[in-house]
């Protein structure tokens, strides 16, 4: 057995249905990346060519869940530069990271979003947008954002418009 699944197996059956699941997603978005540059960002480039470089760009993507490989392929005309020859599997690593944390943060101030609504139906969406983000911003612990609505009377006082982090 190849060292990784002997730990999963280690960890149980859940453990090893999990890591096949990501290995087979892997595949999948490989394939699906390949046939994406080929056929709309690289058409005249060897298929050869391309498919080595999608080869050093999932060795250096290996600590990547199932999630950040759908991004890659969704965003993969914006990941991949213009030119072939310009391709570093390290930057497409760091923009490909950037940006999946940029929707997770996108997904935390919309949730923030719904929670500060569902309090103050009648403020306008702009002022709670605003607030949301600033909270999100400054505090970015969702410990101390859970108290700030536990204790929402006393912490929001005030009109909602002259409310800051």
């Amino acid at each position: 057995m190849k060292e990784s699944l002997s730990m999963s197996f280690s960890k149980g059956m859940a453990q090893i249905h999990t890591d096949l699941r990501r290995k087979e997603d892997r595949k999948l978005y490989k394939e699906q990346l390949f046939n994406q540059l080929t056929e709309w960002v690289y058409p005249s480039e060897s298929k050869e060519d391309v498919f080595e470089q999608i080869e050093i760009l999932f060795n250096c993507l290996k600590d990547c869940n199932s999630e950040m490989l759908k991004k890659l392929l969704r965003n993969c005309q914006m990941l991949f530069p213009k030119k072939f020859i310009d391709i570093d599997p390290l930057l497409i690593r760091e923009n490909l990271f950037k940006l999946y944390d940029e929707g997770i943060a996108r997904e935390d101030i919309g949730e923030l979003m719904l929670r500060i609504k569902g309090h103050f139906l009648d403020e306008d969406l702009k002022v709670v947008v605003e607030l949301s983000t600033d909270i999100f911003n400054t505090v970015n612990n969702q410990n101390t954002i859970d108290e700030f609505f536990r204790y929402k009377s006393n912490v929001f006082k005030e009109p909602l418009k002259d409310l800051t982090a």
